[in-house]
C-alpha cells in the first residue's frame, strides 16, 4: 500500500515522500506449502509468498539438517522514477515464478516494464543473482533496485565480529560504518560511496560462524548502499546493496536517489548482475581471495605512467608542506600539526634521483636538516 513518510523535528515537518509499501504475511518465518525453495550444501533460499505475489527472499545457512537466519531481501526490488511530474516510489513484488532444477526466476509485467529476476545456486557456497528491467516506453528512473540484503534480520540483529567494505570499511566488534575515527566529517560519509574509491567491489559481514556478502564484477556502473548497523533505515540489521543508476553521472554520493533521472527507452534493458556469499565458519579475510577465485584477477591497468604518478604525488606533498615548520601535515582539511616525517624525507629524495625535480629536493634537505 502507499503511505506518506513525514521527517520532523521538535513536531515541525522538514520533508515528506510517498512511498510504497508491501508487508510479508505475519508469519514470514514459518515455511509454507505455497513458498518456493532453492537448496544446496551449505545454503538454503526460501522465496516467501504473501498473498499472490512474492514478498521476501529469506536466506539461510545449512550444517547437516540445522538451519541458520542469516539474510532477507525484502522487498524484492524498487523502482523510483518520475511520471507527469510527480516521483512515484513502487515496489515490485513478483507474482510469476519458475523452478528449474538449481534455479528460481521471478517475473513481473506492468504497462510500463519488464521485470525479471534470477536466482541460482552456482556452488555450495554462493548464489549468482540478475536483475533485469526491460521498460516498455520512455521511464525517468530515480533508483532502481538489485538485492538489499538485511544481513542478521531477526537473529543476530547488529551483532557481528566485523564487517569489510574494501577501500572504505573495515569495522570491529561495535565500530559504526561511516565513524569519524579515520576521516572527519563530512568526509566520513560512506553510505552510498563513488565507485573509485571501491578497491574490491564486494561487501562482507561477519557474523558468529557465518561470513555472509555481496559480491559483483562491475565496479563503476552500479551503485552501492553500506550501512553496519543500520543506521540509515533505523533497523536492527546490517544493511548491503546495489542499485541503479551510477554515482557520480546521476545520483550524488550519498544520495539514494538520482539527482538527474536515468532516461530509458522501449528496447532497452538494465541490468544488476551479483553474488550473494554465504560460507560456513568463514571470516572477513575470506572476501578478497573469494572475489578473486569467482572473477579472476583485477584491472590494474594505470590511468597514467610512472613519472606522471611521481608528479603527483609530489604535488600531494607541495599541499601539506608547512615551509615554516619545514615539514608536512599528516592529510588536509584537519588540524594536523606539521612533522618531518623521515619516510617522506626518503621517498622525496628518490623523486629526486629519478626525475631531478628541484622542488622534490629542497622539500627533502629542508626537512633533512631541521632532523640534524
Amino acid at each position: 500500500y502507499n503511505t506518506t513518510v513525514s521527517i520532523l523535528s521538535d513536531n515541525s515537518i522538514l520533508a515528506q515522500r510517498n512511498i510504497s509499501l508491501f508487508i510479508a504475511r505475519d508469519d514470514i518465518m514459518v515455511s509454507k506449502s505455497e513458498d518456493i525453495t532453492l537448496e544446496g550444501e551449505n545454503i538454503l533460499v526460501r522465496f516467501a509468498r504473501s498473498g499472490d505475489s512474492f514478498s521476501s527472499v529469506l536466506f539461510y545457512g545449512k550444517t547437516g539438517d540445522r538451519l541458520t537466519f542469516l539474510s532477507v531481501i525484502h522487498p524484492i526490488s524498487r523502482l523510483i522514477y518520475i511520471n507527469k511530474g510527480k516521483e512515484v516510489n513502487e515496489v515490485i513484488s513478483p507474482n510469476i515464478n519458475t523452478l528449474e532444477n538449481n534455479k528460481v526466476v521471478l517475473k513481473y509485467s506492468s504497462n510500463l516494464y519488464d521485470f525479471q529476476v534470477t536466482f541460482k545456486l552456482s556452488s555450495k557456497e554462493t548464489i549468482d543473482v540478475s536483475y533485469v528491467l526491460r521498460p516498455k516506453e520512455e521511464i525517468k528512473i530515480l533508483r532502481f533496485d538489485g538485492p538489499w540484503l538485511r544481513i542478521g534480520e531477526r537473529s543476530w540483529g547488529v551483532t557481528r565480529k566485523s564487517a569489510l567494505f574494501p577501500g572504505l570499511e573495515w569495522l570491529e566488534g561495535e565500530e559504526r560504518s561511516s565513524n569519524t575515527l579515520d576521516v572527519i566529517e563530512p568526509y566520513n560519509l560512506r553510505l552510498v560511496p563513488n565507485p573509485y574509491k571501491i578497491t574490491t567491489p564486494a561487501i562482507g559481514i561477519e557474523l558468529d560462524k557465518y561470513l555472509v556478502g555481496l559480491l559483483w564484477k562491475d565496479n563503476t556502473q552500479l551503485s552501492t548502499i553500506f550501512c553496519s548497523p543500520n543506521w540509515y533505515e533505523g533497523q536492527d540489521n546490517h544493511l548491503v546493496g546495489l542499485f541503479l543508476p551510477s554515482v557520480s553521472e546521476f545520483v550524488k554520493e550519498n544520495e539514494t536517489t538520482a539527482f538527474v533521472p536515468y532516461k530509458t527507452y522501449k528496447g532497452e534493458t538494465l541490468n544488476i548482475n551479483s553474488k550473494i556469499l554465504v560460507i560456513p565458519n568463514g571470516t572477513v579475510l575470506d572476501l578478497v581471495p573469494k572475489w578473486l577465485n569467482l572473477y579472476g584477477s583485477l584491472d590494474y591497468s594505470f590511468p597514467r605512467n610512472y613519472k606522471e604518478e611521481i608528479i603527483l604525488c609530489r604535488e600531494g606533498y607541495k599541499n601539506i608542506w608547512d615551509p615554516n615548520v619545514c615539514g608536512w601535515k599528516h592529510a588536509t582539511p584537519g588540524n594536523w600539526n606539521a612533522e618531518r616525517y623521515p619516510k617522506d624525507i626518503f621517498l622525496l629524495l628518490l623523486d629526486y634521483a629519478l626525475t631531478k625535480d628541484k622542488d622534490a629536493l629542497n622539500m627533502a634537505n629542508n626537512a633533512l636538516a631541521q632532523l640534524t
